[in-house]
């Protein structure tokens, strides 16, 4: 792997977490937006919906076709490709007067969400910082989710001295300004990788592992699946219910919204922190902080929504953000997995389950919610969720890389133990030492 200097990968890394947050971010931007938006493409709300489903269907269907597009347009032109589209997609949004050319619009947002977000984002940071990449994306990440709170604040500001299509405009804009310069100035000249052949997968650990089609056929990569799209349910479960909890025990609308803001700040910091313990320990412990934490989390919520004591409710806010790191687990799972020789096309194979969890969500939660409520809707998802982290724990067991791990180890015990040759006499022969 070509060796780059610290200010360029620094450098890359800021790059990737502006492009995230001009990119995939703008959906907060258009959430913070939907009262205006419905009024002004004169739209019922289930009509307004069709939109964002069709993004996230797009999303997943899309994560197919990138699982060898991203490789072949390279990851950093699949950002440049997802920063144009949503600059095009936000001025769109700004001319729709009806609810057809805003699902036309939602639909391209779903190349962005496949091409030009995490999976593309995480391989320009694997050329930058090779076996460090899970601690340097959990900084990307995290700097991403504290950039986009920034960003709805933002949006809140303009929105009270400037109507909705202007501010859209002014985002439309910068969002293809910021991707530009990021892209251009920032990444730059993104290192040349190489094959290094299977003799040198025991010494460079950059590219040992195996590749997306081996991946398809082991066990660990479906179980890994099933931990991103069981994962995907619980973290869309908790930010667009978690209003619809606490309201419907008393609280109102405006206290709901600052339990969901310790939410989100929370989980930012705690992105950042990811990526280190994965990289420190490993993903098995990363999945059991991950998940555990949001099932005391939840069950805190539960005890107050019973006792009323109120540090709980912010207690479990906070241990539930863990459930945010679902959207980069992928990203800091893989090479633990399933190594780093085909880490695009495999995190963007997963990355497809994600979308399709977030598909499936929120008409399944919603469902549940309307049938048992909204306590015993948290109640179930605490239950996925420990079905993923059992699936997650399993999936480690029988990880690929351990193999190829214990095939190196044998094969330097081996080298270790094979006798020394000392050059000889003028003959040209050896002797053992």
């Amino acid at each position: 792997m070509e060796q780059v200097s610290r200010g360029r990968a620094i450098a890359a890394a800021i790059g990737c977490a502006l492009i995230l947050t001009t990119g995939t971010g703008t959906t907060t931007v258009l959430n913070a937006m939907i009262p205006d938006l419905l009024e002004g493409t004169n739209a019922t709300l289930s009509m307004f919906m069709i939109g964002p489903t069709l993004a996230t269907i797009g999303a997943f269907l899309g994560s197919l076709v990138a699982t060898k597009a991203i490789n072949r347009i390279t990851p950093k032109w699949s950002l440049l490709l997802g920063s144009v589209t949503v600059s095009a997609v936000l001025a769109m949004i700004a001319l729709a007067t009806n609810v057809y050319l805003w699902i036309v619009a939602n639909v391209l947002n779903g190349v962005v969400l496949s091409f030009g977000a995490h999976a593309a984002a995480s391989g320009v940071v694997a050329r930058f910082y090779g076996r460090r990449t899970q601690a340097a994306y959990g900084f990307v990440a995290g700097g991403y989710y504290v950039l986009t709170a920034l960003e709805v604040f933002l949006v809140a500001f303009l929105l009270s001295v400037a109507d909705y299509r202007t501010v859209l405009w002014t985002f439309s804009g910068l969002s293809l300004a910021v991707g530009l310069f990021s892209n251009l100035v920032l990444i730059g000249r993104v290192p040349a990788g190489s094959d290094p052949g299977p003799e040198a997968a025991c010494d460079d650990k950059v590219h040992r592992g195996i590749t997306l089609r081996q991946a398809l056929r082991t066990p660990s990569f479906y179980l890994l699946c099933a931990v991103i799209f069981l994962g995907a349910w619980a973290l869309d479960g908790t930010s667009a219910f978690s209003t619809v909890f606490f309201t419907a025990h008393g609280v109102s609308n405006a206290d709901a919204a600052a339990f969901l803001g310790v939410h989100t700040m929370m989980g930012a910091v705690l992105m950042i922190a990811a990526g280190v313990i994965t990289n420190r320990f490993g993903c098995r412990t990363t999945a059991l902080v991950v998940f555990v934490c949001y099932a005391l989390g939840i069950g805190m919520l539960l005890t107050w929504a019973q006792t009323g004591a109120l540090p709980l409710a912010y207690t479990g806010m906070a241990f539930a953000s863990t459930i945010l790191m679902v959207s980069i687990l992928s990203s800091l799972f893989i090479p633990d997995l399933f190594g780093m020789k085909d880490y695009v096309s495999i995190n963007a194979a997963v990355m497809s389950d994600y979308f399709l969890g977030n598909a499936s969500a929120m008409a399944g939660l919603a469902r549940v919610t309307d049938l048992l409520g909204v306590d015993r809707a948290f109640m179930l998802i605490v239950l996925l969720v420990m079905v993923a982290m059992a699936c997650m724990l399993l999936s480690y067991v029988l990880r690929p890389m351990k193999k190829i791990q214990a095939d190196c180890e044998a094969a330097a015990c081996k080298a270790g133990d094979a006798p020394a040759v000392e050059s000889g006499g003028g003959d040209g022969a050896g002797r053992a030492a």
